[in-house]
């Protein structure tokens, strides 16, 4: 083959420059017969039956070279054949050109495929025969040393079969890692495992909150039956006095963080100079006064 006529970028080559057996440039070019007509040197040497397409003359042999036909096609300028490549010269520097084009394409030693040359990295990325390190567990996956290297070709085989680095993804703190024929079913079982658990632990919250609310209404409950019964066996002149001022300096403290604690003020003295939390006591009022049971009952345990 010649050279492609739609590489020539200046003028359109003439007729007399074409080989008559590809139609492209007659680049190199040979003389054929003896009437000297030309073809390239590829279809010249292709040729099976040994006669001049354009005259059927034999051909003559050794094949000479056409000097004026070449030194016609040199003064052509032509773009380099590579895809993507502004390169343009005559056909005398394109193989200094094509030596060192970033945009050649060679040929890969590892899978016979060609490739641009500058994309050598994109093309070692997807090689199937490149070996690369298993992406679960490295170049020792599995404890054996390489074990983990595979060609690219072979590592979704190791990954299903061999590899035994799949961790576990239901649960984000579980550190187990396993077959991948083994992982779909221990990531149900841990899921199931971490969703009771978790289930459990709402569950004592709830019960813990639902005990802090019952606790304080419990106690003022046990406040309310004492202070009514001790009320009824004070002198009638002190009743009212009693609970006037119990009422109002016994205070529930529903925001403190232990809800059983109550702000207490003793109703037969002084208030003390501060308030103080202290934790209500339930005493034994069977060989009290009434007075003393109040005392006691309104008192401060530590």
């Amino acid at each position: 083959m010649g050279v492609d006529l739609g590489r020539f970028v200046d003028k359109k080559v003439p007729q007399h420059l074409r080989c008559p057996a590809c139609l492209e440039a007659a680049y190199p070019p040979v003389l054929v017969c003896w009437s000297e007509h030309a073809l390239c040197r590829q279809c010249a040497v292709a040729s099976e039956s040994y006669a001049c397409p354009t005259c059927r003359q034999g051909m003559v042999f050794p094949l000479k070279p056409s000097l004026f036909i070449k030194r016609a096609i040199e003064d052509y300028k032509i773009k380099c054949e590579n895809d993507g490549c502004s390169w343009t010269g005559t056909v005398v520097n394109e193989k200094q050109h094509s030596n060192s084009c970033p945009f050649r394409k060679v040929f890969c030693k590892l899978c016979d495929s060609r490739y641009i040359f500058s994309q050598r990295d994109a093309h070692l990325d997807v090689c199937t025969e490149k070996t690369i390190d298993c992406p679960q567990g490295g170049r020792d996956c599995g404890g054996r040393s390489s074990g983990g290297r595979k060609k690219r070709r072979l590592m979704q085989e190791h990954l299903d079969k061999e590899c035994a680095q799949w961790q576990c993804r239901a649960v984000p703190d579980c550190k187990t890692k396993t077959m991948r024929a083994n992982l779909d079913e221990h990531e149900k079982g841990c899921r199931a495992a971490y969703d009771e658990i978790f289930q459990l632990k709402l569950t004592i919250e709830e019960n813990a909150k639902l005990a802090e609310q019952r606790v304080p209404d419990k106690i003022v409950e046990n406040l309310d039956f004492a202070t009514s019964t001790d009320k009824a066996l004070l002198p009638a002149d002190e009743q009212q006095m009693f609970a006037s001022t119990f009422s109002s300096q016994v205070v529930r403290l529903t925001e403190h963080e232990e809800a059983n604690d109550f702000f207490i003020i003793d109703v037969y003295g002084d208030p003390p100079p501060a308030p103080t939390f202290r934790r209500l006591r339930i005493l034994d009022r069977s060989d009290e006064t009434p007075k003393k049971r109040m005392r006691l009952l309104c008192g401060a345990e530590t």
